[in-house]
This record gives structure tokens, C-alpha cells and sequence, in this order.
């Protein structure tokens, strides 16, 4: 489905962009993990074939270092996956929540999508293709208790910036779309307690059902949708 297409995944060690990494593998494209715990600051391939670049998504400049580099050795981005993220407890109200937390999760979530968005998009105007997917959240949508207003805010405004990428850029056959997960299970919310009789389904999903929804809307399956978001959770929130 995905043969030969280049897909960087931001925040792919772990958790839902390992995922994705791993079913983009399996339907035969070029996969790159751009991510903050990778050591090594230039583009390299491990053993099972994925490349791998350090890549801290709150840095501008380091972003487009990252990005200069997957073009030279590869030519071009056909997918972008702004996966990377972070969350923090519980803070109900905006005045207990610290503003260094303000700081690094706006930082991450918010202007990490905007910097990796505006580092492939010349690339992807250059071939007049593109497929870019943001992971937003079901409290992004709704309003989340569970998660620091900081997370909620940051997931919001992704839904948001979506749109606009999507309205300007599909005269250049560049289609965005978030997808936004509700409960799964990862090793960031392992630990998060939820009342599984709000989920119609009565389960918490994995990051496999997220990998699914952005496998279709990169592929061919998927050309058709922009500026859409796919709600994975479950049957929480149906709209």
C-alpha cells in the first residue's frame, strides 16, 4: 500500500508511533523515526531497515537540520506522521497548572507539529504530493479531565492547524488530517484510570488501532479525505 513512499514518524520509539513505524514497514515504505531519545544527530539505518534521526520537535532549527538531511538522502517526504507528545497529571484548574508545564508540553505538542510541518511542506509542494497526519486527542475534542488543560490546549489547537494546512495546501495534492485516539493503551497512559462503561465497546483500544487509521489516510484508500479528523476511541464520542 505504501511501496516505496518515504514516511518520517516523529516520536516513533514507543507507544502508538512504534506502531504506525511498524505497519508502515510491514506495507513497504521507507520508514524514518525522527525522535528525541535517539544518540546519533545524522541520518542511520538500524538492523530491521528503519532509519532513525535525533529530533527534538520544540527545536526549529534542529527540525530543519533533521528534514535537510532526509531530503538529501532520500530525495523527498511523501508522508509526515506528527506523532511526538507528552502529557503530564492532573491539573483541573488553569491556575495549578505550573507554567514550565505550559512551556514544554505547548512546546512539544503544539509547536512541534508546526515546525515539522513547515519543514516538509516545500518538500512536498516540490513533487505535488503529500500526506501529513497529526495525533490529536479525544480531549482536544472534548475537553479532557483526565489529562493537564496544558495537553488539552495543545491537542485543540492541532485539530485547528490541520485544517488550515488542509485548505492551503490541496491545490498541491497535500491532504492533512489528524487522527484522535481516546483511551489506548501505552506506556504514557498505562498507568491513567478510565471508566470503561463510557466506552460503547468496553475496552481500552492499542496502539494498533490508531497504526490502522493512518495507514488509510496515507494510502491510496485515504486521497480522497482532507482535512478530517478519525476518532479511534472507541465509540466515547461520536459526533
Amino acid at each position: 500500500m505504501l511501496d516505496g513512499k518515504v514516511a518520517v514518524v516523529t516520536g516513533g520509539s514507543r507507544g502508538i508511533g512504534e506502531s504506525i513505524m511498524g505497519l508502515f514497514v510491514k506495507n513497504r515504505a521507507i520508514v524514518v523515526n525522527g525522535d528525541i531519545s535517539v544518540k546519533n544527530e545524522d541520518l542511520v539505518q538500524r538492523p530491521d531497515g528503519v532509519f532513525e534521526i535525533r529530533l527534538d520537535v520544540s527545536d526549529r532549527g534542529q527540525v530543519r537540520r533533521a528534514f535537510e538531511q532526509i531530503v538529501k538522502h532520500f530525495g523527498r517526504i511523501d508522508i509526515l506522521i506528527n506523532n511526538a507528545g507528552v502529557c503530564s497529571d492532573i491539573a483541573a484548574k488553569i491556575e495549578e497548572t505550573p507554567p514550565e508545564d505550559w512551556e514544554r508540553i505547548v512546546s512539544i505538542n503544539m509547536n512541534g507539529v508546526a515546525n515539522c510541518t513547515e519543514a516538509a511542506l516545500p518538500i512536498m509542494r516540490e513533487k505535488q504530493y503529500g500526506r501529513i497526519v497529526n495525533l490529536s486527542s479525544l480531549a482536544g475534542e472534548i475537553g479532557g479531565l483526565a489529562v493537564s488543560i496544558a495537553y488539552t490546549a495543545s491537542k485543540g489547537a492541532i485539530l485547528s492547524m490541520t485544517k488550515v494546512v488542509a485548505r492551503l495546501e490541496g491545490p498541491n495534492n497535500i491532504t492533512a488530517n489528524c487522527i484522535a485516539p481516546g483511551f489506548i493503551i501505552t506506556e504514557m497512559t498505562v498507568s491513567h484510570q478510565h471508566n470503561l462503561s463510557m466506552v460503547p465497546l468496553r475496552r481500552r483500544g492499542e496502539a494498533i488501532d490508531v497504526a490502522n487509521a493512518a495507514l488509510f489516510l496515507v494510502s491510496d484508500m485515504g486521497r480522497y479525505i482532507t482535512g478530517s479528523t478519525i476518532d479511534v476511541n472507541g465509540g466515547v464520542y461520536m459526533k
